[in-house]
């Protein structure tokens, strides 16, 4: 089922108990159709999930959440609490942020500390990269070669992905160059952009004079709050630093959208009005971001090169006459006088822009011709696989090639109704298109593409990429890559090219930093928050990103995720040192040892105390929780990966006498740093649930007994709310109702939510045993003092139990079945 098509067709799809979901990225939105409709089907199906990705997030951490809140509550208890941000708000002043739910995902959410998230998403989280596959599945053939098996025995080798910069001069005749000039960086810059912003210019003397104006008069104040501005100026360098007929057509189109607004305002005529709500921040695309932030697309058909009154004219009155759902229309005095001004001063500097860069000349650009040499004398006959950020630049190639005799060439965009189509035609026997590979004139050899086509397509018939602009998002690097280096890609190499000015990468990277610097000088948020080019260490993010060398900055929640490491630990020592896992298998819980500090890894030099103990322990939840108790009792939560490290050692590694206060420290985390909360607290009284309080207690004297409640039932109700935070689900309803019901409607309602214990949630277990099990401990000494036999020697003879070992085997490991009906990914050792 396509993303695109679940809000229509899940609703009333059968009942399944599995749901997996591939490229489960592109669900990091909550806001988006697709999200709600996936989350309801699961919440009504009582559905396991699988969440599939090569990227868990991109832009933000929260990104984590929206996929992980497709199955559980925002409300729900996680068993595991963001520490760092509790320990830098403080305890109380966390809770009131969350209304007491510190260990719910809505707590997760207000913090920004990389810990935080490993700690949560070690709960969830199955992550292996390429080389972790390599080192521990892989198989080595006679040559060297690794390779994996699947299928019916078939082998697949792991190919080189070899990156090939191609540089170009950027003459001083290169159309592109006076573009690329600091004078239109900062005309950019300077654009007050009042379209995208237009609740700036609201007059506050206009008064509504029917209830659509109404709306549109608080939908216009309300968006206010947004960064259209920010995504459209980022839109304008992305354009800029893709291609020149890009950038022309975007100058060209903001300048005929201006003075057709203009022209409205001018006249006392109503003025169009383009998406000012939230939907922007649902774009996940730039294709979708063009589609939203140029407002009146139907306008692209107008040619803008000699734009005069007239034109404007004829451009409005069409828009008038079609009157696409898209457009409303504002009342002329509803605006200031200003926003007319500001329109036509930004009209006027992109009348400049385009007269100092005059007719784009595709004779000239060296870009083209490096590409055109790629194809017709590097490449004359393989398949090549070109990239493009912008859907005009990719048009424009598509033109140009095919101009310059190039065949069996075609391009894919966000408009093109069947991209599979195309991506069957060029790659027919990834995709089993016998229809293509048995009529040769229909395959092609060469296709254009956006990033639509740079996930979820097998295009390995192609060993080839050529990206013709850098995106600004270094995880689509990966993502295209991704797109013919996959199993049953049968070169030995995977060739990625990329189009550079001279200087490689040093020069995309400058002309990324001057648009950043302008972006932060104007004091805009950079658009979708992805991480952009321009840093200064993104310089070898880029040379290494191909291979896995570098991490590309999506690192965050590690490379591979603990319970991967635990379970390749613990495969590893089941192979090589059985008759010593057999007896690790038979220890109890609460066993504990202690061992010497890894001298590289530990102590001051590394910034982290040498001596202390290492406390594992498991909630009642199921979520494992670690520890690191220094000598003075002093101590902090750790990530199963950092828990993980700080156990390594080897069968032969000796033990060492135990601290003299190992047991207080461990007892000193489990009343410090690994202490289970007791209860929950009540939270501010603050937003919808303040509201629905106050409106109940404003009017509890007039509210009697009635047919539908009692008011014996409503105090009891009105008491809870006060006590205790409202469930999710309870306040979407609730901020509705107060909007669209009487007050004795909106008290029907609480009454009837907080019978159903569906209103408030639920109090503490008071009886409950909420405290965490111990599973081990481990000691660790910066001095050790003395020698001891190796651990394989005291396994087995009531001596202490080696470290990792026991750390990794204690939780039991699920198999694969078990993945599946535990239905959200792997809770193991951390």
């Amino acid at each position: 089922e396509s993303l695109s098509m679940v809000h229509k067709n899940l609703p009333d799809a059968r009942r399944y108990r599995l749901v997996i979901i591939d490229e489960a990225h592109n669900l990091r939105n909550p806001k988006r159709r697709d999200h709600q409709a996936i989350k309801d089907y699961i919440s009504d199906n009582d559905s396991r999930v699988l969440l599939l990705t090569a990227t868990p997030y991109n832009k933000q951490l929260t990104d984590l959440s929206a996929q992980l809140s497709l199955f559980l509550r925002n409300d729900e208890d996680l068993g595991v609490r963001p520490e760092l941000a509790i320990e830098e708000i403080g305890q109380l002043d966390f809770e009131r942020k969350c209304q007491g739910l510190t260990s719910s995902l809505n707590a997760f959410m207000k913090s920004d500390y990389i810990g935080d998230w490993q700690a949560l998403m070690s709960q969830f989280l199955v992550r292996r990269t390429r080389k972790f596959v390599e080192d521990n599945y892989a198989e080595t053939d006679e040559a060297g070669n690794k390779f994996i098996t699947y299928g019916t025995d078939k082998h697949f080798y792991f190919p080189k992905r070899i990156p090939r910069p191609i540089e170009r001069e950027l003459s001083p005749d290169d159309p592109a160059h006076e573009m690329a000039s600091d004078e239109t960086l900062d005309a950019i810059k300077n654009l007050k952009l009042p379209r995208y912003c237009i609740g700036k210019y609201l007059d506050n003397d206009f008064t509504a004079s029917t209830p659509e104006v109404e709306e549109l008069l608080d939908d216009l104040r309300q968006s206010v709050r947004g960064n259209l501005i920010g995504f459209t100026r980022v839109t304008m360098f992305k354009r800029l630093s893709s291609s020149g007929p890009a950038f022309l057509k975007t100058i060209r189109r903001h300048r005929l959208r201006n003075l057709v607004s203009k022209y409205a305002l001018d006249n006392d005529l109503t003025v169009p009005i383009g998406q000012v709500d939230n939907t922007l921040w649902a774009a996940e695309t730039d294709e979708d971001i063009d589609t939203l932030s140029d407002d009146v697309d139907l306008l692209n058909e107008i040619d803008a090169d000699e734009l005069d009154k007239q034109t404007a004219e004829s451009a409005y009155n069409k828009l008038r006459l079609m009157n696409p759902k898209a457009v409303r229309w504002a009342p002329s005095e509803m605006f200031r006088s200003e926003l007319a001004d500001d329109l036509l001063e930004d009209s006027d500097t992109l009348s400049d822009m385009l007269a100092r860069f005059g007719v784009w000349n595709p004779d000239k650009d060296g870009k083209m011709t490096e590409l055109v040499k790629l194809l017709t004398e590097t490449h004359p006959n393989d398949k090549v696989l070109i990239f493009t950020e912008a859907a005009d630049t990719a048009d424009y190639l598509l033109d140009e090639l095919r101009n310059r005799g190039i065949t069996q060439v075609d391009a894919v965009t966000g408009n093109h109704k069947e991209p599979t189509d195309l991506a069957r035609q060029f790659s027919p026997k990834s995709n089993n298109a016998h229809d293509i590979i048995n009529h040769a004139e229909l395959e092609l050899r060469v296709l254009i593409s956006t990033d639509v086509l740079s996930e979820g397509q097998n295009l390995q018939d192609a060993h080839i990429i050529v990206n013709y602009d850098l995106p600004w998002a270094i995880v689509k690097l990966i993502q295209r890559a991704g797109r013919v280096d996959r199993i049953g890609q049968e070169s030995d190499e995977v060739i990625v090219y990329t189009l550079l000015p001279a200087d490689s990468i040093e020069g995309v990277i400058e002309l990324r930093k001057k648009m950043r610097d302008r972006l932060d000088e104007n004091a805009q948020l950079l658009g979708s928050d992805e991480e952009f080019l321009g840093e200064e260490t993104e310089r070898h993010v880029i040379e290494g990103v191909y291979d896995e060398s570098s991490s590309h900055g999506l690192s965050a929640i590690d490379e591979v995720d603990p319970v991967s490491m635990a379970y390749e630990i613990w495969r590893h020592a089941v192979e090589n040192h059985k008759d010593l896992t057999d007896r690790v298998e038979a220890l109890p819980n609460v066993v504990y040892s202690t061992k010497a500090a890894i001298s590289s890894g530990e102590g001051p030099a590394a910034g982290d105390p040498a001596t202390g103990v290492v406390v594992h322990t498991q909630l009642v939840t199921g979520a494992d929780a670690f520890a690191f108790i220094e000598p003075d009792g002093s101590g902090r939560r750790l990530s199963p990966q950092d828990a993980l490290r700080k156990a390594e050692c080897e069968p032969s590694t000796p033990v060492v006498p135990r601290l003299e206060n190992h047991h207080e420290l461990v007892e000193a985390a489990l009343g410090g740093p690994l202490k289970v909360p007791v209860g929950r607290v009540s939270g501010a009284l603050i937003g919808v649930r303040k509201k629905v309080w106050d409106q109940l207690h404003d009017n509890m004297d007039r509210l009697e007994d009635n047919l539908f409640f009692s008011k014996s039932d409503l105090s009891k109700a009105h008491d809870a709310i006060n006590d205790r935070p409202l469930l999710e689900a309870a306040t979407h309803r609730l901020s509705r109702a107060r909007r669209e019901r009487s007050v004795d409607d909106l008290a029907r309602l609480v009454v009837e939510l907080h019978n159903e214990d569906r209103l408030c949630v639920p109090p503490p277990d008071e009886d409950a045993d909420n405290e965490p099990q111990i599973v081990c401990s481990l000691g660790i000494r910066a001095n050790p003092h003395g020698t001891e036999p190796p651990l394989s020697e005291l396994v087995g003879a009531g001596q202490p139990t080696p470290p990792t070992q026991y750390l990794v085997q204690e939780r039991k490991l699920v198999d694969e079945d078990d993945v599946v009906a535990g239905g959200v990914g792997v809770a193991g050792p951390g």
